[in-house]
């Protein structure tokens, strides 16, 4: 095993300078020989890492550093991808800092292709031929890359384009790199490819006469300047963001060697802790933590790396004393000391079956207690311990029970902003509510519904409600009215009882909408209710494992993994979201009696049957879907009857169906652009033999217009008209007989009819030539299609039968 480097600094202005002068030393004593080196932060616990690699990146790229150090390492390569998002925004940052501007077109050609694709975001790999650009760019050039990973896969450099060090002397880069964000203490291993010969790690220590504290801080407060610049807001001050970090780190630290752990879930709390707690302030708190939330990495377990690092900051620690938490299951009641008045965030938790009883005048002194957890305690409800904490801003009471007779009745705390309920039968009273008009977000869980539903119509500030897992039947008699204008999330998940919704319409600012493990819910009709609604959750199988604060889809990581976690079958026959026009991000999954699907006029850009698993769907309808990029759909899961789709607008096509033929199968789908074809075509392919499929890739439809063969010879149906077959889906379609001059269109009248499997190529259509390279796309036409028009585009470059494999 190779020992890493140690590099002494007195403070952090020189870290960088000293980190150049090393690499020299290395590339002189070892022949050159190194040519990877992993920044492992101070002590090689990653603290700091991240901002002495961009402190080195600035220093070189300035005039004041060295200019010949400068020249020695040559071309200076910057990429930051500590947010990760994939391995091709990564190929792309490195295009961008080479100003390699002409290839970013082809990043958006192939990111729009992937699109239509159905590609997972999280998927998409680098362009081999971009790649070849940048190896071009640098195979014989001396450069020093600096670069910031934030993925967790292993990944090889080469395959973005950076020459590898081990395929000859023409590889004449260097890389310094870490895989250490802002704030991150947990351990990140060697995830760059390279062998160890060519493989150094670097660790930063203090010189003798050097305070660690003092450099673990400026490296922090470094951090935290690098964090305000992923969220836009340079107003922001670092020392604000780094106490939103020792927060997290000073709370988690204080379970270290203890048995019980303590859910503070961050996921859910940590803006909401830092604004009620006083750390972030004014107009824009939560906005800014918003931002912050998004690119802090919370601390969720105590480890060696914490322990270290807030034993290194004990110096400052005084003012961090506000912040408590304790966790046991041994406690009493005798053990429980009074609250220091100096506290501002108190979390208490017990870890036994048993209740911990709290002595009524615990709280006497918190006057500036503002955040307040409780789990497993029990105390009087009507008359609580922390009655006289009137400036609390978060409660959270979680399993706690009642030593009193009445159930509520107790006091309000009127600046009350975040209230969370779970498992516990605190009553709300009306009047209790009526004072509580600061409140922002309610969450409960296990709670009985009977005893909340009456508060809603109350809460007029309210920005976030989730009613969880309620303890009763919800019917629509106890559902009230969701009548809150100011209302962006509503989350009712694992209401297994809930029948029906309750009435929104009201509710004009809803965003979200989440009702995983509804399981009796039959019918989902929204058709346009809620006009703002931007996300829409719907889980057969069981609510998210951990709620989000960002107003957004929960993520795939906490959501079940299997029907394991299934109570009872979700008994939903119909969802329809039409007219939500602002809808893009939808979840549904495990619908073993879902029948008709109808996301007509929203702006839904993927939908992915397969992974739905909605085996007995037989109708679908994406009417007015312009966003809509791909329909993954294989043919068989599930089994369609009907399939209507149009992206070219707002116009929705006029489907008659009144005397058509009966078909197992019936697709229309109107298009412009041809890769749409791409993620369904298989889905057709595979469909019933009996079928019927009109693909219209055109703006206008009208695939019969001005095409006969005599006038005469056909008998009209009305005066001036020419007939068509029964099972024509279109019956907004006229065709007159006088506009019919030119003799060379006179053809046999049998032409003019789309049959069962027919395509139409016209106006306005685009990217033609994907279709035509798409080997479905080709089985398709050979062996399905039965009638082709093309028409009306300049574009159509294919002139015979034989280039869209017509015989």
């Amino acid at each position: 095993m190779v020992l890493p480097e140690k590099l002494e600094v007195h403070d952090f202005d020189e870290a960088a300078g000293n980190l150049l002068r090393l690499l020299l030393f290395l590339e002189s004593y070892e022949n050159q020989r190194a040519k990877s080196f992993f920044l492992g932060g101070w002590c090689g616990d990653g603290v700091g890492a991240s901002a002495i690699l961009r402190a080195t990146a600035k220093l070189l790229k300035s005039e004041r550093g060295d200019r010949d150090t400068r020249e020695h390492f040559g071309k200076i390569i910057h990429v930051d991808c500590s947010l990760w998002k994939n391995r091709r925004a990564m190929q792309r940052a490195i295009a961008e800092e080479l100003n390699l501007g002409h290839l970013m077109p082809m990043f958006d050609k192939q990111d729009e292709d992937d699109d239509f694709r159905g590609m997972d975001v999280r998927s998409r790999v680098e362009i081999p031929s971009i790649g070849s650009e940048i190896n071009a760019c640098l195979r014989n050039e001396r450069y020093l890359m600096i670069f910031h990973y934030g993925g967790v896969e292993d990944i090889d450099l080469a395959e973005c384009g950076i020459p590898n060090p081990e395929f000859g002397t023409y590889a004449l880069g260097k890389l310094l790199w870490s895989g250490y964000g802002r704030f991150q203490l947990s351990q990140r291993n060697k995830k760059l490819k390279s062998s160890s010969a060519y493989f150094k790690t670097i660790e930063l220590y203090p010189e003798v006469n050097a305070h660690l504290s003092q450099l673990l801080r400026r490296s922090l407060h470094e951090e935290a300047a690098e964090v305000i610049g992923y969220t836009d807001m340079d107003d922001v001050n670092p020392t604000i963001v780094l106490d939103c970090f020792l927060y997290s780190l000073f709370l988690t630290e204080q379970l270290h060697g203890k048995s019980i752990s303590v859910d503070y879930g961050w996921d859910t709390h940590a803006c909401n802790y830092w604004i009620c707690d006083g750390i972030l302030q004014g107009d824009r708190a939560f906005e800014v933590g918003n931002a912050l939330q998004g690119v802090i990495q919370m601390l969720c377990y105590p480890s060696d790396r914490t322990k270290r690092l807030a034993d290194y900051l004990d110096e400052h620690k005084e003012q961090y004393e506000r912040w408590v938490s304790i966790s046991s299951n041994q406690l009493g009641a005798q053990d429980i000391s009074t609250i220091h008045v100096n506290t501002s965030s108190y979390f208490l938790t017990f870890g036994e079956d048993c209740q911990l009883q709290l002595p009524s005048d615990m709280f006497q002194l918190a006057s500036t207690l503002r955040v307040l957890k409780l789990c497993k305690c029990s105390f009087d409800f009507a008359s609580p311990p922390f009655r006289c904490c009137h400036n609390l801003k978060f409660l959270w009471l979680d399993h706690c029970t009642n030593t009193g007779e009445d159930q509520g009745g107790g006091p309000c705390f009127p600046n009350l902003l975040v209230l969370d309920i779970r498992f516990t039968d605190f009553v709300l009273l009306a009047e209790m509510i009526e004072l509580m008009t600061n409140l922002r977000e309610v969450n409960t869980k296990g709670v009985s519904w009977r005893t909340i539903s009456h508060a809603w119509k109350k809460l007029r500030n309210l920005h976030k409600l989730r009613v969880t897992e309620s303890s009763d039947v919800i019917t629509v008699d106890t559902c009230s009215s969701i009548d809150m204008m100011n209302l962006e999330l509503l989350d009712l998940s694992g209401n297994i009882h809930m029948e029906s919704l309750p009435t929104m319409s009201s509710a004009g600012n809803l965003k979200m909408l989440v009702l995983d493990g509804c399981s009796s819910l039959e019918h989902v009709a929204l058709e346009g209710a809620l006009p703002l609604l931007e996300s829409f959750s719907f889980d057969g199988y069981s609510p998210s494992e951990k709620w989000a604060h960002p107003i957004q889809l929960p993520k795939k990581e906490p959501r079940p993994k299997s029907s394991n976690a299934l109570i009872q079958k979700a008994k939903v026959r119909r969802i329809s979201l039409e007219g939500c026009a602002r809808l893009h991000s939808i979840f549904l999954r495990a619908f073993p009696n879902l029948e008709e699907l109808d996301l007509s006029s929203t702006a839904v850009k993927t939908l992915d049957l397969g992974a739905m698993d909605v085996a007995r769907l037989k109708k679908l309808f994406l009417l007015g879907c312009e966003q809509l990029r791909s329909l993954c759909w294989d043919g068989r899961n599930p089994s369609l009857e009907v399939l209507h789709v149009d992206t070219r607008g707002k116009t929705r096509s006029m489907i008659y169906c009144g005397e058509q033929r009966s078909s197992i199968f019936e697709a229309l789908m109107a298009f412009t652009d041809g890769r749409l074809v791409w993620s369904v075509i298989k889905g057709l392919y595979w469909a019933w033999y009996d079928s019927k499929v009109h693909l219209h890739i055109s703006s206008t439809i009208h695939s019969q217009v001005n095409i006969t063969k005599s006038i005469d010879e056909i008998v009209p149906s009305k005066e001036g008209l020419v007939p068509t077959r029964l099972f024509l889906p279109y019956n907004d379609i006229v065709l007159c007989k006088d506009i019919v001059t030119c003799s060379s269109l006179v053809w046999d009248h049998q032409h003019l009819y789309p049959l069962d499997v027919h395509i139409e190529i016209g106006e306005g259509s685009h990217h033609l030539e994907s279709m035509n390279v798409n080997e479905d796309f080709k089985n398709f036409i050979e062996n399905k299609v039965e009638s082709l028009h093309v028409h009306d585009n300049i574009s159509i470059y294919f002139q015979r039968h034989q280039d869209l494999g017509l015989v």
